[in-house]
């Protein structure tokens, strides 16, 4: 997998932790929490979508290179989950989460400060 053709293999950061689902198509903003950020070593993601289904949490560069596949798994309705990125390797900057649940998708910045 690479996005906007940067061809950049994934490759895992962090441990699988907790997050969550109900059940519309739909994230709800009060279940979709990163913290915390701006953020020195590791940062918390936390979020919980309105379905069960395949989900992905993703962190790239601001130039659209994917640095970290935090989760790629199934999620189920009702469970709350976070994983956590470690920016080990990492330079300081902005970075772009997204989580894909379903047909949704949601992105928003976390910012590094080292």
């Amino acid at each position: 997998d690479s996005l906007l053709g940067y061809g950049i293999p994934d490759f895992m950061i962090a441990d699988h932790l907790l997050a969550g689902v109900q059940e519309n198509n739909s994230f709800q903003d009060n279940f979709l929490n990163a913290y915390p950020n701006p953020f020195k070593s590791s940062v918390t993601i936390e979020f919980t979508s309105d379905i069960s289904a395949q989900t992905t949490v993703e962190v790239y560069t601001m130039e659209g290179r994917k640095v970290a596949t935090l989760w790629n798994g199934a999620t189920e309705e009702g469970v709350e989950y976070k994983t956590e990125l470690n920016a080990a390797g990492l330079a300081d900057g902005i970075y772009t989460y997204r989580i894909t649940s379903g047909d949704k998708v949601i992105n928003s910045k976390l910012t590094l400060i080292k």
